[in-house]
């Protein structure tokens, strides 16, 4: 696979790679810049003080954790003879977001009958702070309300409502900052089931998939008045959200949209494109080594990508190893140590990374969702069993388990210092779970 030559733009640019089988990276038109682009509706608001980053084991500020990996650094968990201490509970209106832990607020999306809600929680009490409204409620036959997850960054909050509308909102007291209406601004349609993607903040520009028309798939916005800087690609919106890693040497924006994986800079010049032969949810999982592993749903399967840069500043992408072993559908993997951990379906496995091999397997959980703290796997089946999991290859080995939550429970944990944060469409709680000294 052989990607365009390197260009002078390219020192220092994003790059995004993904796929599953083999095939050609391409060149495609450079991204829309409108002379003058109408800006959003804007309401005052006095510009935020930057704050310094958080400790990453003492926030889960956005989708999949601080670096979107679905991993937190720490040592192991200790699973107490009587269970883990209930912090506090709190009843939930319907919603699929993630819940979003920085400076002691917890931030998710939520709705009743009528309204969509960004809201924000006490993080040591689960008492709500305020909430804003995002819009009318999304209605669907696997739950309604928001899928979205909330991106804390700095005294701003943004959220993507499920029927298109991007709030960025004053994280201090809910006030509106700016909303773009995706559906109105760049004439896209809502997707079957709602708009998913969680906004990505880099460099000062909020990335979303927008899915609109004339190259505004994936647009790019000023983070501080929501004006579009660029847009590129085509087609619907899907229902992934972008990582960033270093590939090649080179930083990357990695996107999953349908069965395209594609490579953006970070002025949206597309750099190379991966096809694959079916869609994909679950987000692609950077590894050290200039690898990325990626997940499809149906037989497609998956595999670890290698990208390098060569001395002719071309990027080249191959398959170290490609099977049907992990199939993730709505929930992304995680990589520990020599390990991929995730569920092929409603099969939680235990992947070797090197060759892919299935290490182990565990039935029993249904389709759900896992996170890595410290050495250690938090896994929520989908009907709200919270079970510890020893981060192992070895064997599939289980420190602790208990119903923390009733009925269907889609939405993958939340860990920030020594507590885990879950959720599903009628109650949230929030758990105490200690590191080993």
């Amino acid at each position: 696979m052989h990607a365009p030559p390197r260009r002078p733009w390219l020192a220092g640019t994003l790059t995004l790679c993904l796929g599953l089988a083999a095939s050609c990276a391409t060149r495609t038109p450079s991204p829309h810049r409108p002379p003058a682009p109408p800006a959003p509706a804007v309401a005052p608001a006095p510009p935020s003080a930057p704050q310094a980053p958080a400790r990453a084991a003492e926030a889960w500020p956005q989708y999949r954790g601080l670096n979107r990996d679905g991993v937190i650094p720490g040592t192991a968990l200790t699973w107490p003879a009587a269970g883990p201490r209930e912090v506090w509970r709190q009843a939930s209106g319907p919603g699929f977001s993630q819940l979003s832990v920085d400076g002691g607020a917890v931030f998710t999306g939520l709705a009743d009958e009528s309204q969509e809600y960004l809201v924000r929680l006490d993080a040591a009490t689960g008492r709500e702070i305020w909430r804003h409204p995002l819009g009318p409620v999304f209605k669907s036959e696997f739950g309604d309300g928001p899928r979205s997850t909330p991106t804390v960054d700095g005294d701003l909050v943004f959220i993507l409502g499920a029927s298109g509308a991007l709030h960025a909102v004053r994280a201090s007291d809910g006030a509106p900052a700016w909303t773009v209406h995706l559906t109105a601004r760049f004439g896209s349609e809502v997707p079957r089931f709602g708009y998913s993607p969680a906004p990505l903040v880099l460099d000062g520009l909020v990335l979303v998939e927008a899915g609109g028309k004339e190259e505004a798939a994936l647009v790019a916005l000023e983070r501080a008045t929501g004006e579009l800087r660029w847009s590129a690609l085509s087609g619907p919106a899907g229902y992934s959200s972008p990582v960033v890693a270093t590939l090649g040497g080179v930083r990357q924006v990695i996107l999953p949209r349908g069965k395209t994986v594609t490579s953006l800079s970070a002025q949206g010049e597309v750099l190379w494109t991966f096809e694959m032969e079916e869609p994909m949810i679950a987000m692609p999982v950077p590894v050290a080594g200039d690898r990325l592993f990626v997940s499809a749903m149906g037989d497609t399967g998956c595999a670890l990508l290698e990208v390098r840069m060569g001395l002719d500043g071309r990027f080249s992408v191959q398959a170290l190893w490609r099977n049907r072993n992990m199939r993730n559908h709505f929930n992304s993997s995680v990589v520990l140590g020599d390990a991929i951990y995730g569920f092929d379906n409603a099969t939680l496995k235990c992947l070797s990374l090197d060759t892919g091999e299935v290490r182990w397997a565990k039935r029993g959980l249904g389709k759900g969702s896992l996170i890595g703290v410290g050495r250690d796997l938090l896994v929520l089946s989908d009907r709200g069993m919270l079970v510890l999991v020893e981060g192992t290859s070895e064997a599939y080995r289980e420190k602790g388990s208990v119903q923390a939550l009733e009925g269907k429970s889609w939405t993958a944990p939340s860990f920030a210092a020594g507590r885990v944060y879950l959720r599903n469409l009628s109650e949230m709680a929030c758990l105490e779970l200690k590191e080993v000294a």
